[in-house]
């Protein structure tokens, strides 16, 4: 991690703090250094026990102990907890809580205060996230750094140029697992009922996403990768005619499409119709 070892202060104890945590411990950053609160005491006692980090007996201790808050609650308990909070000085902001734009954060925290918005997904619970980060003006180059390197104790990361690029990401990889996860279940419905015992086909069609992903991972052109696959007259190619012909990408692409748009009305609740 960084050299110069800032206090990190999470507020909320659920899972993506959990996550980010035990990073942050297996990758070396000292527990001394990590505070978290949460109205759920017995969550912040199982981070204790399982990280040794300290706790924080309220939100406004938290703030005036740590260099860098991270917001780990729930996006519909984001206002009222800020406004509880008697902020001085300026700290970083890091915010995994989606919807809540940057002008609710200046609001609620002054203007000076510079903020990082991440729109991580479920992966990194198993440290195999892809979060995407967007910040404000006040940001200064060292805390993007600072804050990209946290992130990646859990997951891969890319910035955006453009806040509103996060209803576009929260669509593709924050919904995302849960598209690839709908391919899976189809294919072990069908593995079923073709005969296989639930155990087996379970087994061999997560192994086959997984390792499909990882072939992805060493050469990301995954137009070739599929073709490479899809022998002239085989079982493959088989497959994909159908799923050309039943619309599979068209379907795949407006329920992405959806999600982007219901994104945007989260974001902007008072623009929706």
């Amino acid at each position: 991690m960084t050299e110069k070892k800032q206090t990190l202060g999470f507020i909320g104890a659920g899972n993506m703090a959990t996550a980010l945590i035990g990073g942050l411990v297996q990758n070396g950053y000292p527990p001394s250094a990590i505070l978290v609160s949460d109205p759920h005491l017995e969550k912040c006692e199982a981070l204790h026990e399982s990280f040794g980090i300290s706790i924080a007996k309220s939100n406004q201790q938290l703030i005036d102990n740590a260099d860098v808050i991270v917001l780990a609650i729930k996006p519909q308990m984001m206002t009222d907890c800020l406004k509880a909070l008697n902020v001085s000085g300026t700290k970083l902001w890091i915010s995994v809580a989606t919807g809540i734009p940057f002008a609710t954060y200046a609001q609620l925290l002054g203007e000076q205060q510079p903020v990082i918005r991440v729109m991580p997904n479920t992966p990194a619970l198993v440290g195999q996230g892809a979060s995407a980060m967007v910040a404000n003006a006040m940001v200064t180059a060292e805390q993007r750094t600072f804050s990209e390197t946290l992130l990646q104790t859990v997951s891969t990361t890319v910035w955006c140029d453009e806040e509103t690029d996060l209803n576009m990401v929260t669509g593709i990889s924050g919904s995302g697992p849960a598209y690839f996860f709908y391919v899976m279940e189809a294919l072990i419905e069908e593995a079923v009922a073709q005969g296989l015992p639930l155990k087996t086909a379970q087994q061999l069609v997560i192994q086959t996403a997984f390792g499909a992903a990882s072939m992805a991972q060493a050469d990301p052109d995954v137009s070739t990768l599929k073709k490479r696959v899809a022998a002239k007259g085989g079982t493959t190619a088989a497959a994909l005619d159908t799923f050309e012909k039943k619309g599979m990408a068209k379907a795949l692409k407006a329920g992405a499409q959806a999600a982007i748009a219901r994104a945007k009305v989260l974001a902007n609740p008072g623009e929706a119709s």
